[in-house]
Protein backbone atom coordinates (compact mmCIF):
# COMPACT_ATOMS: atom_id res chain seq x y z
CA UNK A 1 0.00 0.00 0.00
CA UNK A 2 1.00 3.40 -1.21
CA UNK A 3 1.33 6.34 1.28
CA UNK A 4 1.10 10.30 0.55
CA UNK A 5 1.94 11.86 3.68
CA UNK A 6 -0.94 15.03 2.87
CA UNK A 7 -3.44 12.30 2.91
CA UNK A 8 -2.03 10.90 6.00
CA UNK A 9 -2.50 14.08 8.11
CA UNK A 10 -6.20 13.10 10.16
CA UNK A 11 -7.06 15.45 12.90
CA UNK A 12 -5.82 14.36 16.16
CA UNK A 13 -8.98 13.49 17.71
CA UNK A 14 -9.79 10.67 15.12
CA UNK A 15 -6.28 9.15 14.56
CA UNK A 16 -6.22 5.83 15.76
CA UNK A 17 -2.75 4.39 17.84
CA UNK A 18 -1.42 2.86 14.11
CA UNK A 19 -2.41 5.64 12.41
CA UNK A 20 0.02 7.60 15.05
CA UNK A 21 2.63 4.66 15.00
CA UNK A 22 2.57 4.90 11.12
CA UNK A 23 2.74 8.34 10.74
CA UNK A 24 5.74 8.47 13.00
CA UNK A 25 7.47 5.88 11.57
CA UNK A 26 6.72 7.22 8.18
CA UNK A 27 8.18 11.06 8.92
CA UNK A 28 11.53 9.24 10.97
CA UNK A 29 12.02 7.05 7.31
CA UNK A 30 11.70 10.53 5.38
CA UNK A 31 14.59 12.18 7.52
CA UNK A 32 16.52 9.10 6.84
CA UNK A 33 16.07 9.00 3.49
CA UNK A 34 16.53 12.75 2.95
CA UNK A 35 19.38 12.72 4.73
CA UNK A 36 20.14 9.95 2.43
CA UNK A 37 19.47 11.70 -0.74
CA UNK A 38 21.26 15.18 0.13
CA UNK A 39 24.56 12.47 1.11
CA UNK A 40 24.59 11.10 -2.63
CA UNK A 41 24.05 14.42 -4.26
CA UNK A 42 27.05 15.77 -2.53
CA UNK A 43 29.01 13.20 -3.39
CA UNK A 44 27.62 13.14 -7.28
CA UNK A 45 28.65 16.93 -7.35
CA UNK A 46 32.18 16.54 -5.74
CA UNK A 47 32.71 13.85 -8.10
CA UNK A 48 31.89 16.44 -11.12
CA UNK A 49 34.55 18.65 -9.42
CA UNK A 50 32.19 20.57 -6.69
CA UNK A 51 33.46 21.48 -3.76
CA UNK A 52 31.42 23.49 -0.77
CA UNK A 53 32.51 24.95 2.45
CA UNK A 54 29.22 24.62 4.25
CA UNK A 55 25.50 23.89 3.99
CA UNK A 56 24.56 27.37 3.70
CA UNK A 57 26.75 27.12 0.50
CA UNK A 58 25.60 24.29 -0.78
CA UNK A 59 21.67 25.08 -0.01
CA UNK A 60 22.47 28.58 -2.37
CA UNK A 61 24.03 26.30 -5.10
CA UNK A 62 20.86 23.94 -5.48
CA UNK A 63 18.33 26.56 -5.45
CA UNK A 64 20.49 28.34 -8.11
CA UNK A 65 21.92 25.49 -10.53
CA UNK A 66 19.90 21.99 -9.41
CA UNK A 67 16.32 21.30 -10.61
CA UNK A 68 13.86 18.24 -9.77
CA UNK A 69 12.48 16.39 -12.81
CA UNK A 70 9.21 14.44 -12.12
CA UNK A 71 6.70 12.52 -14.89
CA UNK A 72 3.43 11.87 -15.10
CA UNK A 73 4.16 7.79 -16.33
CA UNK A 74 6.79 7.21 -13.03
CA UNK A 75 5.01 8.80 -10.27
CA UNK A 76 7.37 8.95 -7.55
CA UNK A 77 10.33 8.69 -9.87
CA UNK A 78 12.80 11.49 -9.19
CA UNK A 79 15.77 13.03 -11.52
CA UNK A 80 18.13 15.97 -10.50
CA UNK A 81 19.79 18.18 -12.85
CA UNK A 82 22.83 20.55 -12.72
CA UNK A 83 21.61 23.71 -15.23
CA UNK A 84 18.54 21.96 -16.69
CA UNK A 85 16.51 24.79 -19.39
CA UNK A 86 13.82 21.98 -21.06
CA UNK A 87 13.17 18.78 -22.50
CA UNK A 88 15.99 19.19 -24.82
CA UNK A 89 18.73 20.92 -22.87
CA UNK A 90 18.53 18.79 -19.81
CA UNK A 91 22.08 19.82 -18.30
CA UNK A 92 23.75 17.04 -16.41
CA UNK A 93 22.00 14.09 -14.19
CA UNK A 94 23.52 13.88 -11.13
CA UNK A 95 21.22 11.77 -9.11
CA UNK A 96 18.18 9.53 -9.81
CA UNK A 97 15.68 8.46 -6.83
CA UNK A 98 12.51 7.33 -6.08
CA UNK A 99 10.51 8.60 -3.01
CA UNK A 100 7.72 6.56 -3.15
CA UNK A 101 6.64 5.61 0.17
CA UNK A 102 5.34 1.47 0.89
CA UNK A 103 3.92 0.51 4.45
CA UNK A 104 3.59 -2.70 5.06
CA UNK A 105 1.85 -4.24 7.97
CA UNK A 106 2.38 -8.20 8.59
CA UNK A 107 1.10 -10.79 10.43
CA UNK A 108 3.92 -11.23 13.00
CA UNK A 109 2.85 -7.50 14.44
CA UNK A 110 5.55 -5.73 12.13
CA UNK A 111 5.32 -2.37 10.49
CA UNK A 112 7.76 -1.60 7.84
CA UNK A 113 8.22 1.58 6.02
CA UNK A 114 10.22 1.75 2.82
CA UNK A 115 10.78 4.82 0.88
CA UNK A 116 12.30 4.21 -2.86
Amino acid sequence: MNHNLDYLQLPEDTTSFIDRLTLDLIRKAKRNFEFHVKENLIKNLQSLGYEFKNDAEFNSFCIERIHRCLFDDRPGDNELYIDFVDSENKGTLVLYFSDKINVEYSNENKLNVTIG
